[in-house]
């Protein structure tokens, strides 16, 4: 992505790309782009140097920098607003991340394959989709869903001359907005992103459970702000590790709360264990998983 209109625009589009150093590229694209692969507080400094007036990243890394400038403790950057892509960006996170900057934080939901699919709505917080760029389905129990019901997102690139995507399923969950949006605008929406198919964790009795089930029942007692970051962790179908990076040490009725809120989400013959951890790391693509499963493999569960 690149500002406009005359804009300075801070990136994190490759793990693999450090910092653009030739005034020149500059000049011409005003974008900056910094290695997410840094750690946070360097990745943050770098943002100062920048002074972009745009910040885009992947949540999981506006999330590491929300706490770097807790712990930093200078003023934040001023920035017009920040652009989340590329993972699931979960509301504890968009939350803290506009608090500590004080900046608005907006959605895309793109890939490689189609490009731009949906952009937030700045009015009602829906994505409008891209109809002139991509025909999206989503499919729940191999039928149309209805607005406000998840399923699976099926697409058709609208400009893909060369190698043209055809009712091809990209693998993520959604759940359908209204169409068209309510604020006025020509466009079918998006109501969330739920994230990968392939992060269904397989219980024993044969239900399919995705992450996104668990992370609704934790986020009400997120903003107490004693779970900083988490993620699932499955070793064995009857076994299941939560990993939490508290803000503080928690007090035992709230690692009871969490138990008996999760425990019946699991179902019988399922051991929970909550486990408080320094840190979770990203993928090396510096990436955040809400859920890491041992027990199946990708072509298992599609």
């Amino acid at each position: 992505m690149t500002g406009g209109d005359g804009e300075r625009h801070a990136a994190f589009p490759c793990p693999a790309v450090d910092d653009v150093a030739e005034p020149h590229r500059e000049d011409l694209a005003l974008e900056h782009l910094i290695s997410c692969l840094r750690p946070p507080a360097d990745v943050l400094q770098a943002v100062r140097d920048a002074q972009p007036d745009i910040l885009s990243a992947y949540p999981g890394v506006l999330s590491r920098l929300a706490d770097a400038l807790e712990d930093d403790g200078r003023p934040a950057p001023p920035l017009r607003f920040i652009v989340s892509a590329s993972e699931v960006l979960d509301p504890d996170t968009r939350r803290r991340v506009s608090e500590r900057f004080g900046a608005p934080v907006f959605e895309l939901y793109a890939s490689f394959e189609f490009v731009l699919i949906a952009s937030q709505c700045r009015e009602t917080g829906l994505l409008h989709v891209c109809d002139d760029n991509v025909v999206v389905e989503i499919v729940r129990d191999g039928q149309p869903a209805r607005p406000g019901e998840r399923g699976e997102i099926v697409l058709t690139g609208l400009h893909a001359r060369a190698m043209p995507f055809v009712r091809y399923r990209l693998g993520d969950l959604v759940t359908r907005g209204p169409d068209p949006c309510p604020c006025g605008a020509p466009f079918s929406t998006i109501a969330s992103v739920q994230g990968r198919v392939l992060d269904y964790l397989t219980l024993p009795d044969g239900r399919l459970l995705h992450p996104y089930e668990i992370v609704t029942r934790l986020l009400p007692r997120k903003p107490d702000t004693w779970i900083r970051r988490d993620c699932i962790v499955q070793d064995r179908v009857d076994r299941i590790v939560l990993q939490i990076v508290p803000t503080r040490a928690p007090e035992a009725d709230e690692l009871v709360d969490v138990r008996k809120t999760l425990i019946p989400v699991f179902g019988h013959g399922v051991e929970l264990t909550v486990e408080l951890v320094a840190d979770i790391e990203p993928d090396p693509s510096s990436k955040r998983r809400v859920s890491r499963s041992r027990v199946t493999t990708a072509r298992d569960r599609r």
